[in-house]
């Protein structure tokens, strides 16, 4: 089952760092690192074989939950244009 997810700070400031570095998806693929990116409550990186970034949120409980984004995604969120980000339980899959 997907849930919605609301864009916090939080994760906004790691989409402004991946889009400040400026890199299209072949170079991400060279680097790819899993939990580049990780701050409170999200943990993660770009995925070569997905050709996203893909993450892991942890709620106010530890609750774990993934999600996935494309670059185009990320770089319209950060250009302000509404983007919906649904995310699934860990423990569905």
């Amino acid at each position: 089952m997907e849930i919605k997810h609301n864009i916090d700070s939080e994760l906004f400031s790691v989409f402004q760092e991946i889009k400040s570095l400026n890199l299209d998806l072949e170079n991400w693929s060279l680097i790819e690192i899993s939990d580049q990116f990780q701050t409170s409550n999200y943990c993660g990186g770009f995925d070569a074989t997905e050709n996203e970034f893909t993450f892991s949120y942890f709620d106010e409980n530890k609750k774990e939950y993934w999600f996935q984004l494309p670059i185009i995604d990320i770089e319209k969120i950060v250009e302000g244009i509404n983007i919906e980000v649904y995310m699934r339980k860990a423990e569905d899959y």
